[in-house]
């Protein structure tokens, strides 16, 4: 891009205040900027409202079609599933010099991950909210076949209130490969579709065929990070985080923050079993299921919503089966 700007129009320009990137949206100020692209900070003169705008660097925007379409699935997808708890997209389209972007709601706040690093594990009432939030959206996302593929806590931004918190999940643009990922906290190169720490094993053993499952899976990992600010399995390498998937053990979470009420041990042993059939069925099963195992509703609440299951009983009451002392244990523990 070189600079200037012609009678509204984008035309081969470097990003700066004041440049029109439709006839309603002028830039104001950056936000961020990484390898992916850069946000903007935007007026939106229709709405009267700041919004902000997301643009794809030039250049993976002409070597790599996959993540331009990847960047158009994030906002039409957002779109459709019209949730409070999903960002909302207000345009997208590709600037006169060729740069995809979206014009989205600003938000004011901090990603998940930035709250948990910033203060440590999370309360249990803080901590209940924004499971039920990101299940709620999910939820209506799985109804429309829609299954995110990188819910973690990066992905999740987080807006205190007076009444305690309010979540966004961030993109949807994630595709079906099937090619092991880039590493999130890891270093191997590869490509993107996920980060491993948060991914099920069935999604990595094979990304094409997941279903909703993958996205409970992970959700139930940031759960877990969010109680103890650590990961149930951790690696310094893609192959031995593999193998620790594989193995289906990890240490509850009492093991770092004693007082959690042993429910909630029960709940990871379900939410985070390596068997697929042996997990919680939906978004609305695992948050309820998740609320009743931290202690915070009540349990004819439980009942009216998820009336005889199995899962249920052993939430509420069962003593977890282990492997070994200390680590949960795979499926075939599962009574």
């Amino acid at each position: 891009m070189a600079n200037g700007a012609q009678q509204g129009k984008i035309t081969n320009v470097k990003l700066e205040p004041g440049i029109m990137v439709t006839p309603h949206v002028r830039l104001t100020e950056p936000l961020g900027e990484g390898a992916m692209g850069a946000v903007w900070v935007a007026e939106h003169l229709t709405l009267h409202t700041d919004v902000a705008v997301k643009f794809i660097s030039e250049q993976l925007a002409r070597d790599n079609p996959e993540i331009v379409a990847r960047f158009e699935r994030e906002a039409s997808v957002a779109a459709q599933i019209k949730s409070p708890y999903v960002v909302q997209t207000f345009d997208h389209g590709v600037t006169d010099d060729g740069t995809p972007y979206i014009v989205m709601e600003l938000l004011e706040g901090e990603s998940l991950e930035e709250r948990i690093q910033r203060s440590g594990p999370l309360p249990l009432e803080e901590t209940s909210q924004i499971i039920s939030q990101v299940a709620r959206a999910l939820r209506r996302a799985h109804d429309k076949g829609i299954v995110h593929r990188d819910i973690k806590p990066d992905n999740i931004f987080v807006t205190l209130q007076d009444d305690g918190v309010f979540c966004k999940i961030l993109d949807f643009g994630i595709a079906k490969q099937a090619q092991l990922p880039k590493m999130g906290r890891l270093t191997n190169a590869g490509i993107m579709i996920g980060t491993p720490e948060y991914m099920s094993p069935e999604q990595v053993l094979s990304s094409k065929d997941v279903d909703f499952h993958t996205d409970l899976w992970a959700l139930a990992v940031t759960a877990y990070e969010a109680l103890t600010a650590r990961l149930p399995f951790e690696a310094e390498a893609l192959g031995e985080l593999c193998v620790k998937l594989l193995s289906g053990e990890f240490l509850p979470p009492s093991h770092y923050r004693s007082e959690l009420p042993s429910t909630v041990d029960d709940w990871f042993r379900i939410a985070l079993n390596r068997d697929l059939a042996q997990r919680l069925d939906g978004a609305r099963e695992l948050s309820t299921t998740f609320m009743h195992a931290l202690d915070l509703a009540p349990h004819s609440i439980l009942q009216h919503t998820l009336p005889g299951s199995r899962r249920i009983e052993t939430i509420t009451g069962l003593t977890p089966a282990v492997s070994q002392p200390g680590a949960m244990g795979p499926a075939s523990s599962q009574p």
